[in-house]
C-alpha cells in the first residue's frame, strides 16, 4: 500500500501544538499497512510508531515545514511563543 507519508517530513500532535516530530523511517507490517517510526524534534529519544493513515487524519497531526514556530498558520493565528512577547532562546 503506498502511503503520502515520506521519510524527513515533520508532524505537529493537533492536541498539542508544541508536539513536533521527525519521521525516521517507513515500513509496512505483515497485512501490508504502512507505518512511520518518528522521533520528537525536542527530544530526539522519544520515538512513536503509527500507521501512516493516522498521521494523514487532519484531525489529529498536521504536516509542517522543518523550523516552523508551533502554531503558525493555524487558522490564521500565530500561537508562537514571540507572538505572545515570550523571549525565544
Amino acid at each position: 500500500m503506498k502511503s503520502n507519508v515520506n521519510v524527513g517530513e515533520h508532524y505537529r500532535d493537533s492536541a498539542t501544538l508544541w508536539s513536533e516530530w521527525r519521521i525516521e523511517r517507513i515500513y509496512e507490517d505483515f497485512q501490508g499497512l504502512p507505518h512511520a517510526v518518528m522521533s520528537s524534534i525536542v527530544d530526539p529519544t522519544e520515538v512513536r510508531t503509527l500507521a501512516c493513515p493516522i498521521l494523514s487524519d487532519r484531525r489529529r497531526y498536521s504536516r509542517v515545514a522543518p523550523g516552523e514556530s508551533p502554531g503558525q498558520g493555524y487558522m490564521g493565528h500565530d500561537f508562537s511563543p514571540a507572538a505572545f512577547g515570550e523571549a525565544v532562546a
